[in-house]
């Protein structure tokens, strides 16, 4: 009854069910698409290091600590934290995959240096500061809504955090 009330409301153009997302699981086929098509080999040699350039993950969160230990090495770059997985109140990665994308987007190699990694890795964008919205769970999953939610307030701290990616 609610839905067929709101459903003829003039100012409602298209009502849709809140449908599951899921986290992708990146063949080695996509990794290379996407590396090409964010001009990876082209950002190692160049000085754009993203610097105070904000940039909000929208993923399975970020555990600073884990394995990209890089997010947080010297000082956190990890400037925001919000959970939008409903019914849980942590923004660490529970499922892997939001770890991983900051830390290809902008670990920075300091802390593998300091193991003594001869080749110490860098991120695309290892100045840039992180923005973490967690919309999916341990499994990887989510909501239509809860990623809606997280785009929205993406753009209400975009000033604050000079976002520039999402």
């Amino acid at each position: 009854v609610e839905i067929d009330a709101l459903a003829s409301d003039p100012d409602v153009e298209y009502i849709t069910p809140d449908r599951a997302v899921k986290g992708s699981d990146s063949g080695q086929q996509e990794v290379s698409a996407v590396r090409d098509a964010i001009g990876l080999p082209r950002s190692y040699n160049s000085s754009v290091t993203g610097a105070n350039i904000g940039v909000a993950i929208i993923d399975s969160g970020i555990t600073p600590d884990a394995f990209f230990k890089d997010l947080n090495c010297s000082a956190s770059r990890i400037v925001y934290n919000q959970n939008f997985v409903s019914g849980e109140s942590t923004t660490n990665d529970l499922y892997g995959h939001g770890t991983h994308v900051a830390g290809i987007l902008a670990g920075n190699g300091k802390c593998l240096a300091l193991l003594g990694l001869a080749q110490p890795f860098s991120g695309v964008a290892p100045g840039a500061r992180i923005i973490n919205l967690r919309v999916l769970n341990a499994r990887g999953e989510g909501k239509d809504s809860a990623v809606i939610a997280a785009i929205d307030k993406a753009i209400q701290l975009k000033s604050q955090y000079n976002i520039k990616v999402i």
